[in-house]
Formats: C-alpha cells, structure tokens, sequence
C-alpha cells in the first residue's frame, strides 16, 4: 500500500485485505505493529473522495483496532473529526460507521 499511495483501487484492495486479516485477535497486533494504522491513514488522506477507500478504509480501522473501536478514536493519527463522522461520504454509504 505503501509503494502505491496514488492508486485509489489499490489502496481500496489493500484495505480490504487487512480487515480481512485482522478478523483474527492475534494478527490485529501484527497489523499494528508493522504500520498497517499508519498505512491506512495514508490511504484515506490520499483518497478522501473515494467512497470505497472511505469504506474499507474506516472498516480496517474498526477492525484492527480493539473491540471495534470507531475509526475516529484514531484522530490522534492525523484523521480529524469530520472526516471520521462521513461528513464527506453518500448518505448510503454512511451507515458501516454507525454503532452496531
């Protein structure tokens, strides 16, 4: 994800991979510790209008995180507030950020 920052399908796909992955307790240590945070907050300050990088984006940090934390506990990253509440994203597409 990394090398490819500008390719909005690429970072969607990476996303997508790593909720994937971190569905397992054990490897959303992992994730974490090899800068997967980090690399995800690349990709939705790189794609901010993309509603799939959005997404998948916002999904892989409420996975990774513990006990699906909402993706605006990591404002400390660099994402702000607005961001994280979908200001930006389609009505429809707003609801995976709503509490369960």
């Amino acid at each position: 994800m990394r090398a490819h920052v500008g390719s909005a399908v690429i970072q969607e796909y990476g996303c997508r991979a790593l909720v994937n992955v971190s569905a397992s307790g054990q490897h959303k240590i992992q994730v974490a510790k090899a800068g997967g945070i980090e690399a995800v907050v690349a990709s939705l300050r790189a794609h901010v209008d993309s509603v799939d990088v959005v997404e998948y984006g916002c999904s892989a940090l409420a996975t990774i995180s513990y006990a699906g934390i909402s993706c605006c506990d990591f404002r400390f990253r660099g994402l702000s507030r607005s961001f994280c509440a979908g200001d930006h994203i389609q009505p429809q597409r707003r609801q995976h950020l709503r509490p369960a």
